[in-house]
């Protein structure tokens, strides 16, 4: 699980750094003509960047799996078949950000954009989040405090993150995110640092030492 755990916390690192240094000019809360402008003249740099959100999604969606192989519990099954509900969700839309954003103006730019928001930032952030949730719900006797802790700012920000995406609260979106990412990517390098000492170990010893110390 260290190496899925890695994976994922720096493909999430290049996947927020690709956000902020050139994503961020062709999204909220930019005019459409900016966006537009910076979209057409930025197009290997605008779909790139979202290649690499491809890869961070579907490194958390392998570390929920590695996760639940290791939990064997069918409440952490559950948790690994939601992360796969966020995905679908992610990538569909990273996919019209891609492909169909850059063809449309005006109107049209607009309402696209909103369904693109609502669908990537709500639906499939909150499933991710949702997925997190419920696989720490699962390992709550076994995985380290810290990620436990963790989970409760990750969780926070990204329902809010949500809300704020259904409701087009561009501001809500950016500063949910800010937090939500750092705080994620700390969770999965705790995992990291911990299944080293854990691998021999099963889960059912490890809830039995906690429950005994």
């Amino acid at each position: 699980m260290r190496f899925t755990a890695w994976l994922c916390a720096i493909l999430h690192v290049a996947a927020s750094l690709a956000l902020l240094l050139l994503l961020r000019k062709g999204l909220p809360p930019n005019t459409i003509e900016a966006r537009v402008a910076y979209i057409t003249t930025h197009p290997l740099a605008w779909r790139w960047s979202w290649i690499t959100w491809h890869a961070a999604g579907i490194s958390f969606v392998l570390l929920c799996i590695v996760l639940a192989m290791r939990l064997k519990s069918p409440l952490a099954f559950a948790g690994a078949a939601t992360a796969l509900v966020a995905v679908y969700f992610d990538i569909h839309s990273e996919q019209g950000y891609m492909h169909v954003l850059p063809k449309l103006i005006g109107e049209s730019f607009r309402e696209f954009d909103r369904w693109l928001d609502v669908e990537n930032a709500g639906v499939a952030n909150f499933f991710y989040t949702l997925a997190l949730v419920i696989l720490m719900y699962a390992g709550r006797h076994v995985l380290p405090r810290l990620a436990i802790t963790l989970t409760w700012p990750v969780a926070i920000a990204g329902f809010a993150m949500t809300a704020f995406a259904v409701m087009h609260v561009g501001i809500g979106e950016i500063i949910s995110s800010a937090l939500l990412f750092p705080f994620f990517v700390a969770w999965c390098i705790v995992l990291a640092r911990w299944s080293p000492q854990n691998e021999s170990s099963s889960p059912e010893a490890a809830a039995s030492s906690e429950s005994s110390s």
